[in-house]
């Protein structure tokens, strides 16, 4: 603002000092006019604003605008500006026009101090300065007899400045600006209804898709969605998920002549699928099939190691071996995986018994279900049926291994006592040999046994008594036992 006072003063000094070169006449009209430290002294002529420089502007003379549309304008005031002599540097006596209200229709306004400032700026090589500006704007209907415009008028109020008080008073003279217009039925525009069939969508990543179609859609529809990398959306709002994530599916509906444009919005929230056993223990030779719920694309299926397990294309995993194993499902740029271990057993079970020399038992009765596989590791001590009925045969120690169709392992620690002897009355001048309190019989043959196994004896078929009912019922000791 400083620069460009500087400017105007130059302007001024340079046209006194030509005018004064020209014509002593003129010189001596303009009166004295000293210039001290870049201002003007108090004798400068004062700066008088012309009542044709007020401004109406933004409505045109005999436009025609639109019924009940908004009618925008702003009025100017001439020596009324941020960069005007008068706002710079006034002097006593210096004028200017201030708008102050306007009217049209029946309807008015009131200014008291202006609505914005614009900057001066240079158009086509020509510097506008800038404005204060007086907004108003209205809305009317047509006149009813038609044909008629209407007439909007500004009223603009001289103001004089006062070089004792400093400041700007009115004269009582005033300007009127007024411009003519016509106004015109126009078609009003409705509001769509514009829906769609969700507000928001709950799907899985690469899953099956889902329509948001519109309905009661006017003008041209069209689909986008803000992140096509989570989901996709067709030209007929066909919504299908990629990957995890959140998007915004925008519906736009265009309208026309009778009805605005509309737009609503779907929040999708896709969801990361899961495997269906992020981790998986077989046996040897055991087979399961995984799953990835709720995925509608194509799965491809693999495994990290084909020696320990083997996987088809619809997920069927075979354990070949012990050992550890990967096994991935990929859908598109998603990856699943499980971790696989394949062991020999499924679990192992240890338990603990004591038996004496030629008892039978039976250690478990739910081991006894068909196919239940038993073995001894130490067929001496301790010797077990396909039934899994363990017989006590001597003393030690030894290891009976159950193992279940499931691949569950039972393992016994079987420890076998002595059996207990026969000790006769040391008053018997002729003592029997040490004999066993119980011995066996076998299911033929007049012999009894300190073992069920003795000879060609079918443990199975024995039968385990006392000594002295033995005796009773004849049966001879075994040579081999006694």
């Amino acid at each position: 603002m400083k620069q460009t006072w500087k400017r105007m003063l130059s302007i001024m000094i340079m046209a006194v000092l030509w005018l004064s070169a020209a014509s002593p006449a003129v010189a001596l009209a303009t009166g004295p006019a000293t210039v001290s430290g870049g201002s003007v002294s108090e004798d400068a002529a004062p700066d008088k604003a012309d009542a044709a420089d007020n401004g109406l502007h933004s409505i045109k003379k005999g436009a025609t605008y639109a019924s009940g549309s908004a009618v925008r304008f702003y009025a100017t005031g001439a020596g009324y500006g941020p960069e005007s002599a008068q706002e710079l540097r006034p002097l006593a006596g210096s004028t200017r026009y201030r708008p102050v209200s306007w009217s049209v229709g029946g309807k008015s306004g009131l200014w008291t101090r202006y609505s914005e400032k614009t900057a001066g700026r240079t158009q086509n090589g020509r510097y506008i300065p800038g404005e204060y500006r007086f907004n108003g704007s209205f809305q009317l209907t047509p006149q009813a007899f038609g044909g008629v415009p209407y007439t909007l008028q500004v009223r603009y109020q001289e103001e004089i400045y006062n070089g004792d008080s400093k400041s700007w008073g009115r004269t009582g003279r005033s300007d009127v600006k007024s411009v003519s217009f016509y106004i015109k039925n126009a078609k009003i525009k409705k509001n769509q209804s514009l829906s769609v069939r969700a507000s928001s969508l709950a799907l899985t990543e690469y899953g099956k898709s889902k329509s948001i179609k519109a309905s009661n859609a006017v003008g041209k529809v069209t689909y986008i969605s803000s992140n096509p990398k989570v989901a996709k959306v067709s030209a007929k709002g066909k919504v299908t998920p990629l990957l995890h994530g959140t998007a915004v599916i925008t519906v736009k509906a265009n309208g026309n002549s009778s009805y605005y444009a509309a737009q609503r919005s779907v929040r999708v929230k896709v969801a990361r699928a899961k495997i269906s056993k992020k981790s998986l223990a077989l046996v040897l030779g055991e087979k399961k099939t995984l799953k990835v719920p709720k995925v509608a694309q194509k799965i491809r299926w693999s495994t990290s190691n084909r020696s320990v397990a083997s996987v088809d294309q619809k997920g069927k995993i075979t354990a070949k071996r012990q050992g550890a194993a990967v096994i991935t499902a990929k859908v598109g740029k998603a990856e699943y995986k499980c971790r696989l271990k394949v062991k020999k057993y499924r679990s192992i079970s240890h338990r603990y018994i004591t038996m004496k020399e030629g008892q039978r038992s039976r250690f478990s009765s739910s081991l006894t279900k068909e196919g239940t596989v038993w073995e001894s590791a130490n067929p001496d001590v301790a010797g077990v049926s396909e039934t899994g009925r363990v017989t006590a045969y001597s003393k030690g120690k030894c290891k009976i291994y159950a193992t279940t169709r499931q691949a569950r392992r039972y393992v016994f620690h079987v420890t076998v006592q002595a059996a207990p002897v026969y000790n006769p009355a040391p008053t018997n001048p002729n003592p029997v040999p040490t004999l066993p309190s119980a011995v066996w019989l076998s299911a033929t043959g007049d012999k009894y046994h300190r073992i069920p196994n003795c000879g060609n004896m079918n443990p199975d078929r024995a039968t385990q008594v006392s000594y002295a009912e033995a005796v009773q019922r004849g049966y001879q000791p075994c040579q081999n036992c006694f």
